[in-house]
């Protein structure tokens, strides 16, 4: 017999999605709204669902992907920015650090020493 947590998490996931499904149109929902994980709706498959919940978890399960890939893809093309800008400055630096050669830099200013007081002078 299966584990008695899981079968009440499963009952409770049903409950959940059936409920959401009477008072939401799956066809217009957001991605971004779809609560649950690849996982919830792949356990959600493996229920004895009648056809047209079957084909709304389905649904939802493209219209998840298709979000999830586009996360992704905005994800690369952010983490693709961000390395083409680390280029760039460190390109600007380079530059920066070509243009500055040991001549244009000025010695440094080193303070004045006082006049050294020797034994034999403060004698005097």
């Amino acid at each position: 017999m299966g584990d008695p947590n899981r079968e009440r998490g499963k009952a409770a996931l049903l409950h959940e999605f059936r409920t959401f499904i009477r008072t939401t149109d799956v066809s217009e929902l957001d991605p971004a709204e779809i609560r649950w994980s690849e996982d919830d709706l792949s356990v959600l498959l493996s229920m004895s669902l009648g056809p047209e919940e079957h084909g709304m978890v389905e649904e939802l399960m493209k219209k998840k992907d298709v979000y999830d890939r586009q996360a992704i893809q905005e994800a690369l093309a952010t983490e693709e920015a961000l390395q083409q800008e680390i280029a760039r400055a460190a390109a600007r630096e380079q530059a920066l650090a070509v243009e500055r050669t040991p001549t244009e830099i000025p010695p440094p200013v080193l303070p004045e020493e006082p006049p050294s007081v020797t034994p034999d002078a403060a004698a005097h």
